[in-house]
């Protein structure tokens, strides 16, 4: 009875071992345009995918600090328009341009 314990044991632990999922790497290469130019990322033996996570912050970036863009925040503020409440990224750009000056 000891053995077949072992045995139900072993087998269990075989079948779990063989359910692991593979992890693929491969090499992403992500581009586009952005910011009135273009863009080129290269990530080598990686195993996700990041183009919709940097998609999004190229798009939450040119929606506040876009000069090339008439809706995004800056260019609303250069208009004159005084409604518009800034994101994080306007306040560090501001903050950072003062500082300059």
């Amino acid at each position: 009875m000891k053995y077949f314990y072992l045995l139900f044991l072993f087998l269990i632990l075989l079948l779990f071992s063989t359910c692991e999922k593979e992890v693929i790497f491969q090499d992403y290469t992500l581009q586009g345009p952005v910011f009135g130019t273009t863009y080129k990322i290269t990530y080598l033996n990686a195993n996700a995918n990041y183009q919709k996570s940097i998609d999004s912050l190229f798009l939450k970036m040119n929606s506040s600090l876009s000069t090339y863009i008439p809706t995004s925040d800056i260019s609303r503020i250069n208009n004159g328009d005084t409604n518009v409440i800034i994101d994080d990224y306007f306040a560090e750009v501001l903050d950072k341009s003062k500082q300059i000056f």
